[in-house]
């Protein structure tokens, strides 16, 4: 993939998103995100991606650079429907 230029659709999204103060307003949903991985033994990451697959119409294509990230992506499988979209 080629570097993003500062031009480019994503790089301008990244540039919001992870702003500050964006990041701040994020911060309860990372800390929930945490404590509903440590009680399945899951990452943060695998939370939410178990929490996409169980909506309805959804199929997320998670990315990854290395392998021990596919295999993190995999693992989130193993979520199972505990993860009801009412614990959000």
């Amino acid at each position: 993939m080629p570097e993003l230029d500062g031009g480019s659709a994503r790089a301008k999204i990244n540039d919001v998103l992870f702003k500050a103060v964006n990041l701040r307003k994020m911060a309860p949903l990372f800390a929930k995100l945490g404590r509903i991985g440590r009680a399945h033994d899951k990452t943060p990451g695998q939370v939410a991606l178990a929490w996409v697959r169980s909506r309805p119409g959804i199929v997320p294509i998670p990315g990854a650079k290395r392998p021990a990230q596919s295999e993190e992506n995999a693992a989130a499988a193993g979520v199972g429907t505990a993860l009801s979209v009412e614990r959000f």
